[in-house]
């Protein structure tokens, strides 16, 4: 009895070790699909800006007709121009009635490699998918942050995770009793022979 015990929990356990390896690398995989997906908005409202000011639009003339957005609250994409010494200048998105500051190396990382993509949390409890471009005209240089809340994709992340967890605690109880019946059942073959 011991030792039918230990064959089954020995199989078992390499199963859910490679089940855990299978469920955890399809996890990060889709997490990092959802995450990095909410990247594509705030970067198409980024181009689009940095194309209106390189055509020598002001930072204000450029952001006509957006709608202010209060990033607190809404799950609307925004856009903030800031000029080169990182300093706000004009935008459609606001955080407790003023434009947001940004610390001075996001600006750098934007400068050296010519974008910067970031998770940006400027308060407890919001948290951004950002794009930081830098753009240059004769109206002046400086740097365009476009952003999008990240609320629901962090949503559908907990949702993936819990049904994968789920399906994973599942396939657990499935391969285990599949391992015990396919080794009992061999006990039975050589004990009815």
């Amino acid at each position: 009895m011991n030792n039918k015990f230990l064959r089954v929990a020995k199989l078992w356990l390499s199963f859910a070790t490679l089940s855990a390896v299978i469920f955890g690398t399809m996890y990060l995989g889709l997490q990092q699909c959802i995450r990095l997906g909410a990247n594509i908005t705030p970067m198409e409202c980024a181009v689009n800006m940095k194309d209106q000011l390189e055509t020598n639009l002001s930072p204000g003339q450029a952001i006509t007709g957006l709608p202010t957005v209060n990033i607190a609250h809404s799950l609307s994409s925004f856009v903030i121009i800031y000029d080169k010494s990182g300093h706000a200048v004009a935008g459609s998105g606001k955080l407790n009635g003023k434009f947001p500051a940004l610390p001075e190396g996001v600006f750098k990382a934007a400068d050296a490699k010519k974008e910067n993509r970031i998770s940006w949390q400027p308060q407890t409890g919001l948290r951004f998918a950002t794009v930081i471009l830098p753009y240059s005209s004769s109206a002046g240089d400086g740097y365009i942050l476009s952003g999008h809340s990240l609320q629901e994709y962090e949503h559908l992340i907990s949702l993936l995770s819990n049904i994968l967890f789920f399906g994973w605690i599942l396939t657990l109880a499935i391969s285990y009793l599949f391992i015990y019946l396919i080794t009992t059942g061999n006990k039975h073959e050589e004990l009815s022979k």
